[in-house]
């Protein structure tokens, strides 16, 4: 239990900061290794981590992310 809250709290600190600076590390890196954590100290299971990933909300914040530059391409401003 200290692990998992040890892990919550860096990984919070990480996105308070906007990263972790003196690590060279942005948000999307210290999710990512908040998450490996988890897994590497058995805090959860390889299917509770694959049954927590919501593959709808991943699509739509991929689509999110690719349209402006597409717009751009297109000629919309």
């Amino acid at each position: 239990m200290t692990a998992v809250l040890a892990i919550f709290l860096l990984v919070y600190l990480g996105m308070i900061l906007g990263g972790l600076p003196f690590l060279l590390l942005d948000r999307t890196v210290v999710t990512l290794l908040g998450a490996i954590a988890l897994l590497v100290t058995e805090s959860i299971t390889e299917l509770q981590a694959k049954q927590a990933v919501h593959v709808s909300t991943l699509m739509l914040l991929f689509s999110c992310m690719s349209s402006p530059p597409n717009c751009g391409w297109a000629g919309y401003t």
